[in-house]
């Protein structure tokens, strides 16, 4: 989590106490704070509740407090528990709001990498902040485009400045959120979609994952227990509610093979090829017994169980398998911390299964396959059909599952 300080605070500040007592009592500081505010050498969120951080700073912005000076004698800082600034010098505009925002975002466990991130974006922008002369909280829908045109004029990728944006509105939202808070009206005067949507189709991204899209997002994770979520799905390992479909939860660390997994389902057996490297991370995986949690450094167990997916913590039964929906939330974890490289799209298992299909329909085609016996051939790696039915005249659910993934195979690559 990022620590928030400020330098010595000035005389000024601690002279200013009667000035901003009003406001911050008003906002809900009792007076017995405030004075301890306002005495205080220092801000440190060590010592000052993160709620508390976040109403002063925002109920003596400028925007609250039209001739207030708050940000001008207060200017926070962040760090993280080695001591690395997530800025190397203070915004030009609403540095402090700017810091909180960021803090929040270490609140929800995101990775050091994401804040700088954000922290890099906002630095990117002052430039236009600077040219316009207002934050970027004041910048109309003209502004946000000015910024999209210097990106592509620049040729800088789409999911660079799509991940700019989507900060920068985030940003605005959390502003909005706290000023009403504090009974300030703040309305932002552009929205996300109207931005993104000026951007021509063919510059936007497919929504479905490449293997190497897989291989970067899961080569950043420390904990493989997480990392061979996604790929066994990429793979064609089903996860489902239902019992007899729910292949993931059911693997046992013995059914690992050399280049495959052996699947010992109720409704059906095979074998699940996989490449090389994943099954390195599903081996590495095995000899995993301990992760640290990064949001506060604590480590804790991930016990044997004799599957290949282990649950958390202590305690657990052997011979205990994860539930469907641990495996759900390890895939949402996914999509929380590692926005900048997933972008827009959706990383859930669906649409990383069909990604998967669609690297599979590809791979085939290029060994020579037609189109229609590609997409047959991965129904059946993926466990959507069984090989029996394709045999001779395909059954009509054979016919209908092809159809469907051909017609979603020709969209992904723009051939419909």
């Amino acid at each position: 989590m990022l620590n928030i300080y400020s330098d010595l605070l000035p005389i000024s500040f601690h002279n200013s106490k009667e000035k901003y007592r009003t406001t911050l009592e008003h906002n809900g500081l009792d007076s017995r704070f405030v004075d301890k505010l306002f005495n205080a050498d220092f801000i440190n969120d060590k010592k000052l509740a993160y709620s508390k951080l976040v109403k002063i700073c925002f109920s003596l912005s400028l925007r609250s407090v039209g001739n207030s000076d708050f940000d001008n004698m207060v200017v926070l800082k962040g760090k993280n528990d080695a001591g690395k600034e997530v800025t190397d010098k203070p915004y030009k505009y609403d540095n402090n709001l700017k810091l909180m925002f960021i803090l929040n975002y270490s609140k929800k466990l995101y990775l050091w990498q994401g804040l700088k991130s954000i922290s890099n974006n906002f630095d990117n922008i002052e430039r236009f902040e600077v040219e316009h002369n207002k934050s970027v909280l004041d910048f109309t829908k003209a502004d946000m485009l000015s910024i999209v045109k210097y990106y592509r004029e620049k040729y800088i990728n789409y999911i660079t400045y799509r991940k700019c944006i989507a900060d920068i509105s985030e940003f605005i939202d959390f502003c909005v959120e706290n000023f009403e808070a504090i009974h300030v009206v703040y309305k932002r005067n552009w929205s996300y979609k109207e931005v993104i949507n000026t951007i021509p189709q063919t510059k936007m991204m497919n929504r479905f994952f490449t293997l190497k899209d897989i291989k970067d997002i899961v080569k950043n994770e420390d904990c493989l227990q997480n990392a061979i979520v996604p790929l066994l799905v990429f793979s064609g390992v089903r996860l489902s509610k239902v019992d007899s479909l729910n292949e993931m939860v059911k693997i046992k660390e013995e059914e690992l093979a050399k280049d495959s997994i052996h699947i010992n389902n109720s409704d059906m057996s095979r074998e699940v090829k996989v490449t090389p490297q994943a099954m390195q991370y599903l081996q590495d995986s095995l000899k995993e017994d301990y992760y640290t949690m990064k949001y506060d450094n604590k480590t804790i167990e991930i016990p044997h169980t004799g599957y290949l997916l282990r649950p958390f913590g202590y305690n657990k039964k052997i011979n205990s398998s994860i539930s469907e929906a641990a495996v759900q939330k390890r895939l949402r974890y996914f999509q929380h911390n590692y926005k900048e490289q997933i972008a827009d799209r959706k990383f859930d298992y669906s649409t990383i299964r069909n990604s998967g299909k669609i690297t599979n329909i590809s791979t085939q085609m290029i060994l020579g396959y037609n189109i229609d016996d590609a997409v047959y051939q991965t129904l059946i790696k993926f466990g959507d059909v069984d090989e029996k039915e394709i045999l001779g005249k395909p059954t009509k659910r054979a016919q209908y599952s092809m159809y469907k993934l051909r017609q979603t195979f020709l969209k992904a690559k723009n051939k419909k």
